[in-house]
């Protein structure tokens, strides 16, 4: 293995450590995920408002959504230089639609707070 290069973690299924210490920066959804103007994002942006109905004004029901979900089964993606990643499928519902949302997660290597950092519509 490159040195750097992330250990794959297999089959590592648990609740995401230290969700008590939570860092999550709304404005990775305001500003990214759900934003319709967003170079990149708004691809992202777009299958979250036709999957769940929700666009940026909904990224505080989202945050609050993944939160919530954090003491559910995620996987272990691995370790790198920077911490240990996680993969967190979270089902949702809102406005009568359903779907997953795929939410990863770090603990950075310096750190013990759980950081939220990406999501999208599976």
């Amino acid at each position: 293995m490159k040195s750097g290069a992330a250990e794959p973690i297999l089959d590592a299924m648990a609740a995401l450590p230290n969700r008590e210490r939570v860092v999550f920066d709304i404005r990775k959804l305001e500003d990214y995920c759900l934003d319709p103007n967003h170079p990149r994002g708004r691809h992202k942006a777009r299958v979250f408002r036709d999957a769940l109905g929700i666009g940026k004004g909904e990224a505080v029901w989202l945050r609050d959504a993944l939160l919530a979900a954090t003491d559910g089964d995620a996987e272990e993606m691995g370790r790198d230089g920077y911490g240990t990643s996680w993969r967190l499928d979270v089902p949702l519902a809102r406005h009568g639609k359903q779907a997953v949302v795929r939410s990863i997660w770090m603990v950075r290597t310096s750190e013990d707070a759980l950081r939220f950092v990406t999501c999208w519509v599976l």
